[in-house]
């Protein structure tokens, strides 16, 4: 459905605000939770799927991530209260607060983007029931730093492997395998074959 003509000025007016960091990222003259409310509304408005709720900014480099896990839960809380459409939260490490999190309908979404850097297995790991397996994210800013001030290919001081996968031979694909993906056709690292 179209924006109306009204809403359009609103979705540019927080589009200029989206501009500035939040208050909570320590940022004077930042965005609070009731002007972070109006701006969600108004994007919802003009028709988006979905919304992410964060904290911290680039702009202020001591705050780019949350003071720690679910973080960020209560006020992407107060935005679902607010809004019709799925709301996202991210900075979720554990799997039970991220599964209570959307179990009492704090958020609908959870983004699970650095816990997913440190450790790519996090997802098939929760399935399997070994979250005590998890490689955890330490909240070092190696990512960041890495992409953000260095203009380097992402990295994670966890995660070393991160971005040097296709030279790992667990995931070359076996001599004589069909093209199809069989779990089969993929080799260990103690079953290595370099062409």
């Amino acid at each position: 459905m179209a924006p109306s003509q009204g809403n359009r000025f609103q979705l540019r007016d927080a589009d200029k605000s989206l501009k500035r960091p939040s208050r909570r990222s320590g940022q004077e003259g930042g965005l609070d939770l009731p002007e972070s409310i109006q701006i969600a509304e108004a994007i919802q408005e003009a028709g988006a799927d979905y919304l992410s709720v964060s904290h911290g900014c680039y702009g202020a480099t001591t705050r780019v991530f949350p003071d720690g896990e679910d973080a960020i839960t209560g006020d992407a809380s107060a935005v679902r209260k607010e809004v019709s459409i799925p709301v996202m939260c991210p900075n979720f490490q554990d799997p039970d607060k991220a599964a209570g999190a959307i179990a009492n309908a704090s958020v609908d979404l959870v983004a699970l983007s650095r816990a997913l850097l440190a450790d790519p297995g996090w997802v098939q790991k929760v399935r399997e029931g070994r979250p005590e397996a998890i490689q955890r994210c330490i909240r070092c800013y190696q990512c960041v730093r890495a992409v953000i001030l260095d203009h380097l290919p992402v990295r994670c001081s966890v995660n070393p492997v991160l971005g040097f996968e296709r030279f790992d031979p667990q995931w070359l694909p076996r001599p004589g395998g069909d093209s199809e993906g069989v779990e089969g056709d993929i080799v260990t690292k103690t079953d290595c074959y370099l062409p």
